[in-house]
């Protein structure tokens, strides 16, 4: 929300929602639009409608005020200011917060079982250790496209490395037949290698122990198999 306190010249936006979403929680709504972390309202290149703009969708105004330069060297500095922050996130926070609270994670996982309610109840992955990898992927990735976004020449933190593991990523089709890839660990399978299936009679490809979706933004951490559901009649 947008706001503007009384005898105040100040607009403020917030407060901040949705930060499950923000790391790529939430793929059963919304599918890969949180996971890709390339995506931004800043994209000033895509066309606005002319009905958003009449309704003052609060979207828009971001984008707008992107096209301000002022607005966007405000964004840089504060960007700029926070890589510190960001650094000790990504190398120490996350890491103090992952043993915190893995305890209780894994009796989470031990009484309501990976893949509940139709998606996985913690991440995206079998392995919690692996998860935790993830949100460090999809942090150091968001920051390299902020910093592109935001004309940042400075370094980014790189901590998420592969470790020298090959996976096997299998797709067991409707007709019987099997696909296999094997995929470095760290690296994603590539969009033109994801088996073809006809979208009226099947929901999309569904990992068979997480029942996430696929994504080709989530990397290859471990071995996976994925089916393909059938659409409800």
């Amino acid at each position: 929300f947008f706001y503007k306190r009384d005898n105040s010249d100040i607009l403020y936006a917030g407060p901040i929602w949705d930060m499950d979403s923000s790391i790529g929680a939430d793929t059963e709504i919304y599918g890969e639009y949180f996971l890709n972390y390339n995506n931004s309202i800043m994209n000033t290149d895509e066309y606005i409608p002319q009905e958003d703009m009449e309704s003052k969708n609060p979207l828009i105004w971001d984008r707008l005020l992107f096209n301000n330069p002022h607005y966007k060297e405000y964004l840089s500095e504060t960007f700029s200011s926070n890589i510190p922050l960001f650094e000790e996130i990504i190398n120490t926070t996350t890491d103090s917060y992952y043993n915190k609270i893995k305890a209780s994670i894994l009796m989470d996982r031990a009484i309501r079982g990976l893949g509940a309610a139709g998606h996985a109840t913690v991440g995206h992955y079998s392995s919690y250790d692996d998860d935790i990898r993830y949100v460090k992927f999809f942090l150091q990735n968001r920051l390299h496209f902020l910093a592109d976004l935001l004309d940042y020449d400075g370094d980014i933190p790189d901590v998420v490395q592969g470790n020298g593991t090959v996976h096997s990523i299998t797709f067991l089709l409707p007709d019987g037949q099997v696909r296999a890839f094997q995929i470095n660990d760290n690296e994603s399978l590539p969009s033109n290698l994801l088996p073809e299936y006809d979208t009226i009679k099947y929901k999309g490809w569904i990992n068979q122990n997480t029942s996430d979706p696929f994504s080709i933004y989530l990397p290859v951490y471990e071995d996976a198999t994925y089916i393909l559901p059938p659409l409800e009649e």
